[in-house]
């Protein structure tokens, strides 16, 4: 299992903590890796029991303590046609795969997803991690949102929630109905800095529903520059905090550096679960801290800020 606690020990805000990992197909092997925040556990293949029933693209089922993860092969990525022979490695013939479940907790969904290789986790700077170019956002079978330059090769941070959106299912989703208090929020404008696609884009559903402004930014240094020039303009800001060039705690370090004053709302979001370190980040005045990015607790976060501000 990934230990939160341990993440948070070893983590600071220009760094990022990720579990490499390999996927091979015939003799290449495609190395990526993914961010430890969305990891909740690393199996053997075999190591929990198979549940009944399971329907595509799901290989099979597991069972783990008590909590049903559907599982994805994912060997066929190394396949696409978005990848040259210059992004993949050869595998040595005599390196025997072992083959693991990778266990990822996207908002509310477990997946798991087969891999080939694990290595053990990592941390990098973060300002190492460079930003994807911009055709591939274009592409519906390249899932990949940052790069790691690694000796003789890349290595790619796997976008698990663009893959699994991708494959039909819903990862989150904005809800017709409104709240009972949804005029607090009319007319508001804030700032989401946030990588991940997926979230934009319920960021941008969110947003028009309650007929709010909104500026997107996808990591801290485009952020910072956004609130540099709009400081005065933002009613809030919610942020990410592992994102490429610089992350969420980085940028609003930097901006209160500049504007000390500032009581300007800030909501981080984090897949880590963490009391001690959501106190760390509210006692050095950053901000609040949500660890589940859905419209319920996005909504009741952002009216918090409102009344205590």
């Amino acid at each position: 299992m990934i230990e939160n606690q341990q993440i948070i020990n070893n983590a600071n805000e220009r760094s990022i903590i990720i579990l490499p990992f390999s996927l091979v197909n015939k003799e290449i092997e495609l190395h990526m890796c993914l961010n430890v925040q969305k990891i909740a556990a690393v199996i053997e293949v075999g190591e929990y029991s198979v549940l009944p029933g399971v329907m595509p693209p799901f290989v099979y089922m597991i069972d783990m303590q008590g909590i049903p993860v559907p599982v994805l092969e994912l060997s066929k990525l190394v396949e696409n046609n978005d990848l040259t022979q210059s992004q993949v490695k050869s595998v040595d013939k005599k390196k025997q795969t072992k083959k693991r479940i990778i266990v990822c907790h996207v908002l509310s969904i477990y997946i798991g997803i087969i891999v080939d290789f694990t290595k053990k986790i990592k941390t990098v700077q973060n300002a190492s991690l460079q930003p994807i170019p911009e055709i591939w956002e274009q592409s519906n079978s390249f899932f990949v949102s940052g790069l790691l330059n690694e000796k003789d090769y890349y290595r790619y941070v796997f976008d698990i929630e663009r893959y699994i959106s991708n494959i039909g299912l819903n990862i989150g989703s904005v809800s017709s109905e409104f709240k009972e208090n949804n005029h607090i929020l009319k007319g508001k404008k804030g700032l989401v800095v946030e990588d991940s696609r997926v979230y934009q884009l319920l960021a941008k559903k969110f947003f028009e529903k309650y007929e709010m402004a909104l500026d997107l930014a996808a990591d801290g240094k485009i952020g910072l520059d956004l609130l540099l020039k709009n400081a005065n303009k933002y009613d809030f800001v919610i942020t990410d905090i592992e994102m490429p060039n610089m992350n969420g705690i980085e940028m609003i370090k930097q901006f209160k550096s500049i504007h000390k004053n500032s009581s300007l709302p800030i909501l981080f979001h984090s897949s880590i679960s963490n009391p001690e370190f959501s106190k760390d980040l509210m006692g050095e005045g950053y901000g609040d801290m949500i660890t589940k990015f859905n419209e319920e607790t996005l909504y009741q976060s952002i009216i918090n800020l409102f009344h205590k501000n």
